[in-house]
């Protein structure tokens, strides 16, 4: 039950956090890129991980600090890409190419963890793409005007 508590606790008190870090980053600047947004927010996001994790004596780094440091790169790595698009192209485009995350998830689980191939599985990827294409270039469908934000969108999708 005591775990049940924590959880209970957690989840209402992550809003809460993210709430006050939303005033507190508007306090201290008016004017604020999404870059320095991004940037603050993680910055308080590791400061309450510290703190948490030294309140509930737990260690930080888990139980493999390798895989933990790699997600985290990951993670990082994907809001750049995805504050990158959201800056560079209409938000439309951004949003839709942001949607296309489960289309990872089904290429991952096939070269990462080996699964097989199924015919469902391809034909959500292709309704997925196809969608995509037909959603943020409707006039081009044919010719298919490509810029690198798209694939940096895409890219920024992946978690």
């Amino acid at each position: 039950m005591k775990s049940a508590n924590l959880g209970l606790a957690l989840a209402i008190g992550s809003p809460l956090a993210f709430s006050a870090s939303n005033i507190g980053i508007r306090f201290i600047t008016e004017h604020i890129t999404i870059f320095d947004l991004l940037f603050l927010r993680g910055c308080f996001g590791v400061a309450a991980t510290l703190v948490a994790a030294r309140v509930l004596k737990k260690s930080l780094w888990g139980k493999n600090g390798a895989a933990l440091s790699l997600i985290g790169v990951s993670a990082f790595f994907a809001a750049a890409c995805l504050v990158t698009t959201i800056t560079m192209l209409p938000l439309y485009q951004a949003l839709v190419l942001l949607y296309l995350f489960p289309t990872w998830a089904i290429f991952l689980s096939i070269l990462i963890n080996k699964e097989k191939a199924r015919l469902r599985d391809a034909l959500t990827v292709a309704l997925a793409l196809g969608g995509c294409i037909l959603l943020v270039w409707p006039d081009e469908a044919a010719g298919l005007t490509f810029q690198k934000w798209h694939l940096i969108g895409f890219m920024g999708t992946k978690n």
